[in-house]
């Protein structure tokens, strides 16, 4: 009970007066009619779920058989789906602590000592729900975790149930279940053992549609009908295309490309003819979307400022022409020969082809260059996640004694003695000093434009692109379905920043091996758990490291934190046997399943067909004229060491 009582008095009273003021329009009328309807309705759904909740819990208490129990998990779920929506926006931390978070072990944020919280919800039941309910230990498990539900769902409820959507809030809550079903509904992250995110998408867009037929008449008055129509229709094709209920067989490239990007663009623009207030609008702060952008691939959807304690202003492209220069400038370094560029080039995707990187010294490090392309979309950095910024991952390789093996301090001295990096700075942040801050934000700049979002995929749902070859989209559908790669690296950053809020980056354990040839035994790097941060010094994270990016991954092998994989046939025979568990590893802590894939030869050369149509088009160059007016001559002969 305590622990969902996490918002204080003020928090509430905050949103209470933000809920009124959403309510109106720019205009200063109201829509009451239409956003009371849809208030009663929430409140019915809250309760409907508790009932559904309280019959299943009768049911695996009593005398059941399987199919019994599946029948009526189903229709749990068709109401949950409908209700989900609506507490996932209003109350998103008690959603994934309590009601719907991932079936894995967390650390507890805010808190002074590691804390280690086990999984409880919906997502919980679901791998149960996968297993032989009639065995002893999973159904006494099972009524467990659904006892435990329903207590904290009576807590949820109790706050949820106070609060009154605004029609602000209802056009947000339907965008944001756009993102749920496209990223964690129809991959199967949300039905973790049952595989049923096509049938619960379905009862989504029946909840969401009925939410938009609400505005009917408001849509007549302002002359939208037509919006209103071509909306309502798109709910019915998806609708349509859901009930081909096959995980496997769904075609998710079409779903999104013909219904969830028009959807998510058609919302907005009701919302916008209406009138209503935006969030940009009521809320001040940094967001993690960009509420304007129409089309869940465009370039700008995933906000990158958020990420960066750097603001983009005028001045930006002469900030990111500084920090490319730094990048690829020796000088930031002790010996005068190793710079960023040394482990991170531009035609190999910002890594440097080596199973490990190099030293200052000439000798291999125990880990791989990580791209740096579409890196800013992250909350933690570096393969250990000891970084909480991108600014803070440059301290570590500054004073690393592997490499730069140098300090802020040293840097701003020997840039300040450069006419020409002295004029930069001052170009670039209006006569703001040589500081950590301005050396970190620049490079910071040059990493946020490595970022086109270009490639074939991309462009093909940016409508730019008519037509991908067979192999690709089957190669996407795989991956988005059967494969189960989209549960980690999720679309469309392919990463493992966490949608819909992308405010958490996660670690995978994989059983990563230490040589390709003898994949029983672990490699030795112990990860998130060894990165020197007490509150992360949890066992479930033993040999935990980040999930990158798959963007431009044809261009960065050799694969893995360790470089053991030199091909993506390697890495996907890897994944198709289990990861390590799978071959015979001892790994109690694994997150990858450790059950075969079952991918046909065929099948894995489409999803590797499909990853290499991940490469960008647009490419960079490492080109720069570095600065020769130091007072010390020997250095303006500096040359960069290579990685290659």
């Amino acid at each position: 009970m305590k622990a969902l009582k996490y918002f204080s008095i003020l928090s509430i009273g905050i949103i209470i007066i933000a809920t009124l003021l959403s309510s109106q329009k720019k205009n200063g009328t109201y829509s009451e009619k239409s956003i009371k309807q849809i208030n009663v309705q929430f409140q019915s759904k809250l309760n409907n779920f508790e009932a559904k909740l309280f019959t299943f819990e009768k049911l695996l208490n009593s005398d059941f058989s399987s199919k019994e129990v599946f029948t009526s998990y189903k229709n749990l779920r068709k109401v949950f789906k409908k209700t989900g929506l609506y507490i996932a926006y209003l109350d998103p931390e008690a959603n994934d602590r309590f009601l719907n978070g991932a079936p894995l072990l967390k650390i507890m944020k805010k808190t002074p000592e590691l804390s280690i919280v086990e999984p409880k919800g919906m997502q919980v039941i679901d791998e149960l729900m996968g297993e032989n309910i009639k065995e002893e230990e999973i159904k006494k498990e099972l009524q467990q975790k659904v006892s435990q539900l329903i207590k904290n769902y009576k807590n949820i409820k109790l706050y949820v149930s106070r609060l009154n959507l605004t029609d602000r809030q209802v056009f947000e809550l339907i965008r944001q279940e756009l993102i749920r079903i496209t990223t964690l509904g129809i991959t199967g992250f949300d039905t973790p053992g049952t595989l049923l995110g096509i049938a619960d998408a379905k009862s989504s867009f029946s909840e969401m549609k009925m939410l938009i037929q609400a505005y009917e008449s408001e849509m007549r008055n302002i002359n939208r009908i037509d919006l209103y129509k071509e909306t309502i229709k798109q709910f019915e094709e998806g609708i349509q295309q859901l009930n081909k209920d096959d995980f496997n067989s769904f075609n998710r490239l079409i779903f999104i490309k013909k219904v969830i990007n028009p959807l998510y663009g058609n919302i907005k623009k009701m919302h916008f003819a209406l009138g209503y207030e935006t969030i940009d609008e009521v809320y001040f702060g940094k967001k993690t979307t960009n509420y304007e952008v129409e089309n869940l691939f465009e370039k700008n959807f995933v906000n990158k400022e958020y990420f960066t304690t750097y603001k983009v202003e005028k001045n930006h492209e002469k900030v990111v022409e500084l920090g490319k220069l730094l990048f690829n400038d020796p000088i930031l370094s002790s010996t005068k020969k190793m710079a960023c560029v040394s482990c991170h080039h531009a035609d190999k995707a910002f890594t440097d082809g080596q199973k490990t990187s190099i030293s200052n010294a000439g000798e291999f490090v125990k880990r791989n260059s990580p791209t740096l392309n579409y890196a800013i979309f992250a909350t933690k950095y570096l393969h250990d996640l000891r970084a909480d910024r991108l600014e803070d991952q440059y301290e570590h390789v500054i004073t690393n004694p592997d490499e730069f093996n140098s300090s802020y301090q040293q840097i701003i001295k020997d840039l300040n003695t450069s006419p020409t990096y002295q004029k930069m700075f001052s170009e670039a942040f209006e006569n703001k000093e040589i500081s950590t801050t301005t050396i970190d934000h620049a490079i910071t700049a040059f990493i946020m434009d490595l970022t086109p979002f270009d490639n074939d995929i991309d462009l093909y749902f940016q409508n730019k692109k008519a037509v991908l070859k067979p192999e690709i989209k089957r190669g996407f559908n795989l991956f988005t379905g059967k494969a189960a790669c989209a549960t980690c690296h999720f679309i469309p950053l392919y990463n493992g920043t966490v949608p819909p809020a992308y405010l958490d980056t996660e670690s995978e354990v994989l059983g990563v091996p230490k040589t390709k040839e003898n994949q029983k035994i672990i490699d030795e790097d112990l990860g998130r758990y060894g990165n020197k941060r007490p509150k992360e010094h949890a066992i479930h994270y033993k040999n935990s490291f980040k999930t990158p990016t798959l963007r431009n991954i044809a261009n960065t092998a050799p694969y893995m934190h360790n470089g053991v994989f030199n091909t993506l046939e390697e890495v996907m025979e890897f994944y198709n046997n289990g990861g390590g568990a799978g071959q015979g590893m001892d790994v109690e802590n694994q997150t990858l399943s450790d059950a075969p894939l079952n991918l046909s030869e065929q099948e894995i050369s489409d999803i590797i067909a499909f990853m290499k149509a991940l490469s960008d088009k647009k490419q960079f160059d490492e080109k720069v004229n570095l600065p020769t007016d130091f007072p010390n001559k020997s250095w303006n002969q500096r040359k960069v060491m290579s990685n290659y």
